[in-house]
C-alpha cells in the first residue's frame, strides 16, 4: 500500500469529485493504518505493552517498524526505614527513583534486552535502613539502556523533628519527579518515584506518590509501615524496642512500542 499526495487542485471548490480522488482518500486512509510506503506516522495506542514485576527480557514486537518509539516506564526499589538508636530519631526510607523515557526510533535496539527489576530493601532490625535495587533495561553503553535507581535507607539523626518544607528531585534520565511536603514527620511524595517513608514517631505518615507506590507510615512502638508496590519506601520506628524498619516497594518496568510519526 503506498500513500498518494492529493493536489492542492484536486480539493479546491470548484473542483469535481471524481472517483480518482475518492480513490486516493481511501487508499491514503488505510496505508496511515497501514504503514504504507511515504505514508505520515501518526501517534496512537501503543500496539505492544510489555510488563515486569520481574527481572527478564524484553523482545522487540514481530511487526515493529522503523520510526515506532519505545517508551520505557521504571521505577526503583524502595530503601528500608530507619531503627531508632540511643535516643536518636529514625527517618523513613525514600523511594525509587521514577521515570518515563523516550526513545525514539525502535530500530536502534537489539531483538532483545534484558531487564532487572530492583528489590525492596528488606526490613531493618536496626540503625540505619538499607538502599532497595536498582531497576534498569539493556547493558551499560548500549543503545536504550536505562536506570532507575532504587531508593537510599533511611538515617538516624539526633535532635526533634520539626515541621520542615522538604523539596526532593527523584529522576532518572530526563523527567523528574518534583515533590513538596509540609508536615511534620511525614515523608516526601512524588510524581513519579516511590513515595518516602515517614519518620518515626508519633506523626509518622508516608509521602504520597501519583504514579508509583506510596510510603510506609512510620512507627513509634511496633514495625514500620513497608513502602507501597511498586518503589514505595519503608516506614521508620522511633524506639529502642521491638519492630524493625519498613521495608522497601520492589521496583517494576513496563515498555510500550508505539506508532508516531
Amino acid at each position: 500500500m503506498t500513500f498518494v499526495p492529493i493536489t492542492d487542485e484536486e480539493i479546491n471548490v470548484d473542483s469535481p469529485i471524481t472517483q480518482v480522488l475518492m480513490t486516493k482518500y481511501r487508499d491514503n486512509i488505510n496505508a496511515i493504518g497501514l504503514r504504507g510506503v511515504a505514508a505520515p506516522k501518526i501517534l496512537g495506542v501503543a500496539y505492544n505493552r510489555q510488563v515486569f514485576t520481574s527481572s527478564g527480557t524484553w523482545t522487540k514486537p514481530s511487526n515493529a517498524a522503523t520510526g515506532d518509539l519505545v517508551m520505557v516506564w521504571g521505577i526503583g526499589g524502595g530503601g528500608s526505614g530507619a531503627k531508632d538508636a540511643n535516643g536518636a530519631n529514625a527517618k523513613g526510607g525514600y523511594g525509587g527513583s521514577g521515570a518515563i523515557y523516550r526513545i525514539e526510533d525502535i530500530d536502534t535496539l537489539a531483538a532483545t534486552l534484558a531487564v532487572t527489576i530492583g528489590s525492596g530493601a528488606s526490613a531493618n532490625a536496626a540503625g540505619a535502613g538499607s538502599a532497595g535495587g536498582s531497576t534498569s533495561i539493556g547493558s551499560s553503553g548500549s543503545p536504550g539502556y536505562v536506570v532507575f535507581n532504587g531508593g537510599a535507607g533511611g538515617n538516624i539523626f539526633s535532635g526533634d523533628i520539626t515541621a520542615v518544607t522538604y523539596n526532593m528531585v527523584s529522576y532518572s534520565n530526563h523527567l523528574s519527579a518534583n515533590a513538596t511536603t509540609s508536615i511534620s514527620n511525614s515523608g516526601l511524595s512524588s510524581e513519579w518515584g516511590g513515595g518516602t517513608g515517614g519518620n518515626g514517631g508519633g506523626a509518622g505518615f508516608g509521602g504520597y506518590s501519583q504514579n508509583a507506590g506510596h510510603g510506609g507510615k512510620g512507627n513509634a512502638t511496633g514495625n514500620g509501615e513497608s513502602g507501597a508496590f511498586p518503589g514505595g519506601g519503608g516506614g521508620g520506628v522511633d524506639t529502642d524496642g521491638g519492630g524493625n524498619g519498613g521495608a522497601g516497594g520492589a521496583g517494576y518496568m513496563v515498555v510500550y512500542s508505539i506508532k508516531e510519526g
